[in-house]
């Protein structure tokens, strides 16, 4: 009887441990992008920008003039 209870608190606590490990994995997969967003709004931020600034820029530099860019369009924004 002993074993089996074992054997049920075994897998019963691997239940957690396998969800927070598949969301460590997942974020971690995720990092570099994670990272470059924390950075850019933290230089936006050192310069002044605010986020309606951003938008604004996407719309002045969308050659389409929906506020999405090409790559093209974010080439030449940040270029200037």
């Amino acid at each position: 009887f002993t074993s089996l209870l074992i054997m049920c608190s075994a897998l019963y606590m691997s239940i957690p441990l396998g969800i927070v490990g598949n969301a460590f994995h997942r974020v971690w997969e995720d990092r570099d992008r994670l990272l470059l967003m924390q950075r850019t709004k933290k230089r936006l931020a050192e310069w002044g920008y605010t986020p309606r600034d951003i938008h604004t820029f996407f719309q002045l530099f969308s050659s389409s003039g929906d506020g999405v860019l090409t790559f093209q369009d974010f080439g030449r924004m940040i270029d200037e």
